[in-house]
């Protein structure tokens, strides 16, 4: 390491209690999970860039992960739920949840060889984007998750922020019901890996998961604890995963189309959701007026709705019940506010089904017909679980939502002409009953006018004629029954207002007539075409909200199917016991002092690690243990990549004193990042680059595979003082450590205080930079602070604390080989 390697940076103060750090690996962006619940993200310089607001008082995060290209964070919460925010706007782009809770997170991407190149052969790209209609984007500021205001997706085909995605990676969730979950790109479930521990323990919880980058392997580390004992087992387990490796783009396919179909699915929610909103209750309030009209006359026995608004268009003389009904119940201004709501309701309502929930429900339907192609070729895709048969079901179910949205289209349009004809004859009666002037342009009413609101009169009133005629049923004392009225009329009803019928899960109460569909009339007079799987069913008496419900429950069931074929195939390789621990140890040890695991991968060298702590935290060993995985002999035997294992005992001394760990965090492939504190009252905290790579191969024991169990006894003590170049050590002055947080990439740590409401940045490779080349990434930095827009942030190693600081820090940073004092 150069002279100078650790740089303090800046100490910053955070306003909530902070429960775990986690670095971008591309970005200067570091993402704080505090004890309400709460996701802060900072830059480098610890500017805030957005919060995600917590789920409620008891909601607690259990892991946090970042997409390997920094541009989406997954956030896993102990109820279970699973949200992935979007970097740049912090909007939630996906929503999911499994069951039991989230205990640890990783987000692992495909390796790829140095000097090689990602292809989709032998498959081609999706470039559905060039020739299907483009999905508007909706309004969001409404809906609920919504880190942003006022955020509009830009491309809603990319809703999920996949276009740039080329080598697969998967989110690993691990959680406390015995099941490690591997999601592609975090959205698609490939598996759900279960596992069994028959140790008689009643609670199982995994401490941590990870995935090796040639998608051979699955490692993780599972907490086991039992009732009647206070005893704490910790176990590692290594599932085969080959499958994965061999059927990578396959997979990759699927999960990109599944994307698209997941994408679509919640536009249409969201699109429903708003048509339910643009929709009024004050609608109803024409049928309701009507309906209350008709039971006064069926009261006092005068006649019937119907033959009165007939009577008053052919001869303009209304009855003094109707005369009485416009002027007092009516009124010109209800009927004018009326009309205005319902005019300004349905054209709403038509925009969002003409430019969404058309366009969205089509090409819904062709990203489900192309993963049908897919499962035809059974070879490459039907072996993983696509089913061309099922998925027919979803396609058909998303054809009858296009037919639906086109019928709600069709009586939008009718329902808008007809209430204009029939509210302005209305409001002309009303103005002449009122006797007030009528406007020249309403004054005259032509043949064709006449017409069209007579043929409304008899479609909306003429079918209450035999209803109100036999509306009452004698009582004990003859007189006609109001409840059998109330129970009538509260079935039929006047449904003058037909488009609110569409947006309720419930049957079409006055479903549109489609026998005079010429289509629907060739259709049910070819019985080749009326038994034909691949025509949709018309959805006669089905309400929108129906229809999207039974297609989303087809798609859900059709694209279940890979989930419930590859997670078989997954077969456990080995399973060590690592260590027990008893839980009476713990004593008055904060939750955070549970042992430490941290596992990563080194993929030049075929290698998963697995550091871990053997005891309750803070203590004075950790061990190292490597697994050899196999990237290229698919066939090999799995018993060969468990061989080695480590045992590290740090003994350096300052001032008499030792030093115990109080965190450890993977910095890099080769690296490991150690917070330790001096084993004495007002000990010092230090921060400790170990590499990895410096203990021989020698040092490490065999692990007889044969055998569940790791003889701890038998690995020897390595001091790993001597192994320590020179400045891997410095001492943090003035605090009291309590974890770190640590980037390889970015070459930057973060230490958080033992009051977790204060962090020290450090930068671990910070280089001295002559005047002009600190002055132009200062420019550089400017520039970027005025497009807030730009994520690709600048290299921050020009920032610097004070030199008061600096200068504390370089007298106090002291290291040394074997044997000397640290």
């Amino acid at each position: 390491m150069p002279e100078e390697s650790f740089k303090l940076v800046d100490e910053k103060h955070v306003s909530t209690e902070v429960d775990m750090m986690l670095w971008s690996p591309k970005l200067d962006l570091i993402a704080l999970a505090t004890s309400h619940g709460e996701v802060v993200l900072h830059r480098l310089s610890w500017q805030k860039v957005w919060t995600l607001p917590s789920l409620g008082e008891e909601e607690k995060i259990g892991g946090m992960a970042w997409r390997p290209d920094g541009k989406v964070l997954a956030v896993g919460y102990l109820s279970g739920k699973l949200k992935l925010c979007d970097v740049e706007k912090g909007e939630v782009l996906h929503d999911a949840s499994v069951e039991g809770e989230i205990t640890c997170m990783s987000w692992i991407a495909q390796y790829l060889p140095d000097g090689s190149t990602w292809t989709a052969d032998p498959y081609k790209e999706d470039n559905s984007m060039q020739f299907l209609p483009k999905v508007q984007p909706l309004n969001k500021h409404h809906s609920e998750g919504s880190v942003s205001k006022g955020a509009v997706e830009e491309v809603v085909e990319d809703g999920k922020k996949l276009k740039d995605q080329k080598e697969l990676n998967f989110l690993v969730l691990g959680t406390n019901r015995d099941v490690v979950h591997l999601i592609a790109y975090g959205i698609f479930r490939v598996a759900s890996v279960t596992f069994v521990i028959q140790d008689g323990s009643q609670e199982r919880r995994v401490c941590s998961a990870i995935i090796t980058e040639d998608l051979c392997s699955l490692s993780f580390v599972v907490e086991s604890t039992s009732d009647e004992s206070d005893e704490i087992d910790y176990y590692l387990l290594t599932f085969d995963t080959k499958i994965l490796m061999m059927r990578h783009k396959e997979i990759r396919l699927m999960a990109l189309q599944y994307g698209q179909v997941l994408m679509l699915i919640e536009h249409l929610q969201t699109t429903v959701t708003q048509m339910s909103e643009a929709w009024e209750d004050i609608l109803t309030e024409m049928d309701a007026k009507l309906l209350k009209f008709a039971e006064e006359k069926c009261r006092s026995a005068q006649g019937t709705v119907s033959n009165d608004f007939l009577e008053l268009l052919l001869f303009g003389t209304p009855s003094v019940e109707l005369q009485n009904f416009l002027l007092h119940e009516l009124t010109e201004k209800g009927l004018k506010k009326l009309g205005f709501s319902i005019e300004t309701s349905y054209s709403n309502i038509q925009k969002l089904v003409v430019k969404h929930l058309q366009t969205a429900s089509q090409a819904l339907v062709f990203h489900l017909t192309y993963l049908q192609g897919m499962a035809r070729w059974h070879d490459h895709f039907g072996v993983l679980g696509l089913d061309a048969d099922s998925i027919q079901e979803s396609i058909k179910a998303a054809g009858s939502l296009v037919i639906s949205a086109y019928d709600l289209q069709q009586v939008i349009d009718s329902s808008i002409k007809n209430f204009k004809a029939f509210f302005r004859w209305l409001y002309v009666v009303i103005l002449r009953l009122s006797k007030e002037d009528i406007p020249s342009e309403l004054s005259k009413m032509t043949q064709h006018d006449v017409s069209f609101v007579a043929e409304f009169l008899r479609d909306n009133f003429s079918h209450f004629i035999p209803e109100e005629n036999s509306l009452f049923s004698d009582d004990m004392y003859g007189q006609k029954s109001a409840s059998s009225l109330a129970g009538k009329e509260g079935r039929s009803g006047f449904k003058l207002e037909k488009v609110g019928q569409y947006l309720k899960r419930e049957d079409l109460t006055h479903p549109s007539h489609m026998t005079n569909n010429p289509w629907v009339q060739f259709v049910n007079t070819s019985p080749a075409l009326s038994d034909s799987p691949h025509l949709y069913p018309t959805p006669s008496t089905k309400s929108l909200l129906q229809l999207q419900d039974a297609m989303e429950q087809a798609v859900q069931s059709a694209l279940q199917r890979p989930l419930n074929v590859i997670t078989p195939s997954l077969r456990c390789t080995v399973i060590y016991h690592l260590f027990t621990i008893t839980s009476s140890e713990a004593g008055a040890f904060h939750q955070h002092a549970q042992p430490r695991v941290c596992q990563f991968t080194d993929p030049g060298a075929s290698q998963s690690i697995t550091v871990f702590t053997a005891n309750f935290l803070p203590n004075d060993v950790f061990y190292i243990l490597r697994q050899t995985t196999d990237s290229h002999c698919v066939g090999a035997p799995s018993e060969i990549m468990h061989c080695l294992n480590t045992r590290q005992t740090i003994s350096w001394c300052s001032n008499g004193y030792r030093y115990v760990i109080l965190d450890l965090a993977a910095y890099d492939q080769k690296t490991l990042s150690l917070l330790l504190q001096e084993n004495a009252p007002d000990g010092r905290s230090a921060l400790v680059q170990f590499p990895i790579l410096s203990v021989a191969p020698s040092a490490y024991c065999s692990i007889n595979t044969a055998e569940n169990i790791i003889n701890m006894t038998t690995l020897q003590h390595l001091p790993i003082g001597q192994l320590l170049p020179s400045n891997a050590l410095q001492h943090l002055q003035h605090m009291k450590a309590h974890s770190l947080a640590v980037s390889g990439s970015r070459k930057t740590a973060t230490v958080l205080f033992q009051s977790r409401r204060r962090v020290r940045i450090f930068l671990m490779e910070a280089e001295e930079e002559d005047e002009e080349e600190e002055e132009e990434e200062r420019e550089k930095d400017e520039s970027w602070m005025m497009q807030p827009s730009s994520w690709q942030l600048t290299d921050m190693s020009h920032v610097s604390a004070s030199e008061n600081e600096s200068d504390e820090n370089k007298e106090n940073t002291s290291t040394s080989g074997c044997g000397a004092d640290v």
